[in-house]
């Protein structure tokens, strides 16, 4: 018997609940937040050093290799034509998910909060998929 949507949404809730109190959540989300602070304080001892002779920014930083095109996906869509056929090549997911927050705050803000909840909660299965084998 198929479950009504209400009630999926509540198994879903209760499970999610479990899975935040649980000792596995805390120990990822304590590896995850060490992780990030040693990163972001690596980031802000370069943005603050600068390169000699030329201006360094934070966002120089965070944006490099493809994320540049996913924030062009993010702001501007996939596109017609020019240089935008070459964007059909990324996948939608990321800049679906980017693009809500993007509406909220800055686009490279926005992608850096869905990249990280996407690192936690990978990790969180990961550890879950390791610890159970």
């Amino acid at each position: 018997m198929m479950q009504q949507p209400r009630e999926m949404i509540d198994r879903g809730m209760r499970s999610m609940r479990v899975a935040v109190g649980s000792a596995a959540f805390r120990k990822v989300l304590a590896f995850f937040l060490a992780s990030r602070a040693v990163l972001y304080v690596v980031l802000v001892h370069l943005w603050r050093r600068g390169a000699p002779g030329r201006p360094f920014s934070l966002e120089g930083l965070l944006v490099r290799g493809d994320a540049a095109q996913y924030l062009r996906i993010v702001e501007d869509g996939y596109g017609p034509t020019g240089q935008a056929t070459r964007r059909l090549l990324f996948f939608p997911l990321y800049p679906l998910l980017v693009k809500p927050f993007a509406f909220l705050m800055d686009p490279v803000l926005a992608a850096v909060l869905v990249t990280n909840v996407a690192l936690l909660l990978a990790m969180y299965f990961l550890f879950r998929v390791v610890e159970s084998a």
